[in-house]
């Protein structure tokens, strides 16, 4: 009764063009209450998680059929289609989140990952990043290079920041990336930006806070103000008005080609993402999380 109930739910606010992807969408719930309670668990940092169970408020993450603004971030809705692609391409598998019992770096999961340790990652990353070591497959892409624009954020008290508008000026700023930001560092240097390293995430906004860098890069949000969340420690951290920077790197998730399921994992993988991103709910994910806008294409952008 409630496949039939969920497939009228979503046919009313889907235009024909999802009207196949409800089909694949039906399917895999009935694929995935067939299967064995064969459960996949993914550990993932404690703050991402408490976000996003606070984002999806127990809702079943296979319902794709409305996407709510409030609280979805880069870091959401990585997990959302983490968690629903492999199962909307035929694993037979239940995905669930745990956290790290304490604050852990993603070099650590970088490390299990080509260890052969876990079959993938939820936490997407770049192709280009030398710790892969062509030790993981790396699935479709979830966020071309051309559409990651990000934003020069800082710490809402820091006024002279904000108000900079000369991209020159930019360049006498100090940034700060996390020691494992690969590619955040390719990106800075590339420009000519200088900066700083911290130990991680919370460390590096700390570090804003404290003056002792100036600014950071991070993808835009949907939250008032394009705030990097909308409440707690992190609504303190504000882009620079009506710039923007090219990041240039895609994003793809990894897989392990030493787990021994890692294949198989894969193929599922981009099957489902096909399928998500054929009936458009990869694009709407992203907008709706703020992270490619249409208005922040006509932001002045850093070369």
């Amino acid at each position: 009764m409630w496949r039939s109930l969920l497939a009228w739910h979503l046919m009313r606010r889907m235009t024909q063009r999802w009207w196949t992807a409800l089909c694949l969408c039906v399917a895999a719930h009935a694929a995935w209450a067939q299967a064995d309670d064969r459960v996949l668990t993914f550990r993932v940092q404690s703050h991402d998680l408490a976000r996003y169970q606070n984002y999806m408020q127990g809702r079943d993450p296979l319902d794709i059929g409305e996407i709510f603004r409030v609280g979805l971030t880069r870091h959401t809705a990585e997990m959302w289609l983490f968690q629903v692609a492999p199962v909307l391409g035929g694993c037979r598998c239940n995905i669930r989140y745990q956290a790290y019992q304490a604050d852990t770096t993603h070099a650590r999961a970088v490390a299990e990952l080509v260890a052969g340790r876990t079959v993938s990652d939820p936490v997407a990353g770049f192709k280009e990043d030398s710790r892969y070591a062509d030790q993981v497959w790396f699935s479709d892409p979830i966020l071309s290079g051309d559409d990651f624009l990000v934003g020069i954020y800082t710490h809402q008290s820091r006024v002279d920041v904000l108000a900079l508008q000369d991209p020159e000026r930019l360049r006498e700023l100090i940034y700060v990336v996390g020691r494992g930001w690969e590619i955040d560092r390719k990106v800075l240097t590339a420009k000519g930006l200088r900066f700083v390293e911290a130990d991680n995430w919370s460390s590096a906004l700390r570090l804003v806070e404290a003056r002792r860098a100036d600014a950071i890069l991070q993808p835009f949000s949907s939250q008032p103000r394009r705030a990097l969340a909308a409440d707690g420690y992190e609504a303190s951290f504000v882009p620079v008005p009506g710039l923007m920077v090219r990041f240039g790197y895609g994003r793809h998730f990894t897989v392990s080609k030493k787990h021994p399921e890692g294949e198989a994992f894969l193929r599922h993988l981009n099957s489902g993402l096909r399928m998500l991103r054929d009936s458009g709910f990869v694009q709407r994910l992203w907008l709706e999380a703020g992270v490619v806008h249409a208005d922040v294409r006509q932001f002045r952008e850093v070369r």
